[in-house]
């Protein structure tokens, strides 16, 4: 008798065990059945789900919008990376670059200011607002996490000839100088996207400074620095003249 109730609950068990077993392979098909279904629905339909009364309905539709803008941001990202899409006014490159200071998407930082002082052809320039440089436009849309891609930018620049040889020796790629419209974009990106309030554009310099003074390689650094004293200058006697 007690070797009965010992092993019943065993048997119930070992009989359980195909139905749950069964359960979870229904769980799983039907997981694959609305990814799938999700995979092949229209981007609108996809947006109407986000609304459905079931969970699982909300949670896919939702996973499969965020991958269709991962895989867009990263295509548009290709074709600001790439100088053959170029074709004049409205080129891929510039709708490209646009498009991504509408997503406003961090992963596209790097990117965009390798690229900062592409310019759009068949547009008057106008660096202080950006006006043709749609990559610089794009890093001051996305905001203050950009301020991160730029100094990593600024700090990968080795000026010297032999410690470029050094990184050429082990592999490591070397760019080239930043132009000098690039040197004014980050300028005045930086300037822009540390700028509060509290911050008086003295502030912001020696914010800029602290960062300088972490790098590796400080070249390019102190080119930025420069013309950001040279704007900061500016700024300042504007502002007397208007109190005058």
């Amino acid at each position: 008798m007690i070797r009965s109730f010992i092993l019943l609950p065993a048997v119930i068990c070992l009989l359980l065990i195909p139905r749950v077993e069964s359960q979870a392979d229904n769980d799983r098909s039907k997981t694959l059945i609305l990814s799938e279904e999700m995979k092949n629905a229209e981007t609108d339909e996809l947006i109407a789900r986000l609304e459905s009364d079931d969970v699982s309905q909300r949670s896919f539709a939702w996973g499969e919008l965020v991958k269709r803008r991962q895989a867009m941001v990263s295509k548009l990202v290709d074709i600001v990376e790439n100088p053959k899409a170029s074709f004049g006014i409205e080129d891929s490159r510039d709708l490209a670059a646009r498009l991504l200071a509408e997503f406003r998407d961090p992963k596209a930082i790097p990117v965009l200011v390798r690229n900062v002082d592409y310019f759009r052809l068949g547009q008057e320039p106008l660096v202080a607002s950006y006006k043709g440089y749609p990559c610089a436009k794009a890093l001051s849309a996305i905001g203050p996490d950009s301020v991160k891609g730029i100094y990593t930018h600024l700090a990968t620049h080795p000026h010297d000839a032999r410690s470029r040889e050094r990184l050429l020796d082990a592999g490591q790629p070397v760019r080239d100088p930043l132009s000098d419209k690039a040197v004014e974009l980050f300028a005045r990106l930086l300037h822009g996207l540390h700028w509060t309030e509290e911050n008086s554009p003295e502030d912001v310099i020696k914010t800029v400074k602290r960062n300088r003074d972490r790098a590796q390689y400080q070249y390019d650094y102190d080119r930025v620095l420069a013309k950001m004293e040279e704007i900061s200058d500016r700024y300042r006697m504007r502002k007397i003249n208007r109190a005058n």
